[in-house]
């Protein structure tokens, strides 16, 4: 049985699995970094919303530019997304044991990979 969702429906699911797979990578980064400081904890929570809210958004709607590109155009928007990341990860949170570049890189490759996973089960016909 194949799905049949709506746009709308498409981008909550997306964000919703990029919210929830990202905060457990940047969960096990605070504890690691921070382990003994719950406020770490919830401020790098804080910002891993506040900033996938925002770019991940963006990515979203600007998606029909990139994909006139075929995938050399998604490649080019995930790697857009991660250095974007960086940048709003270096300004708001101090990084002990990780660079922004990497943190992000590592959080969007999880959320990515991830979601290739979650899409073919959920628009894959299965057998």
């Amino acid at each position: 049985m194949t799905l049949h969702l709506s746009a709308a429906s498409f981008h909550i699911i997306a964000l919703s699995w990029t919210l929830l797979i990202e905060a457990i990578g940047i969960a096990l980064w605070a504890r690691l970094a921070y382990p003994h400081c719950r406020r770490a904890l919830w401020r790098a929570l804080g910002c891993s919303l506040a900033i996938n809210l925002l770019v991940h958004t963006l990515f979203w709607y600007s998606q029909p530019f990139f994909f006139t590109y075929g995938i050399a155009g998604l490649y080019s928007a995930e790697l857009l997304v991660v250095a974007l990341e960086a940048l709003l990860y270096a300004r708001l949170l101090p990084l002990p044991g990780i660079t922004p570049w990497l943190l992000s890189l590592l959080l969007n490759l999880a959320s990515f990979l991830s979601g290739l996973w979650l899409w073919q089960i959920l628009l894959l016909p299965s057998s």
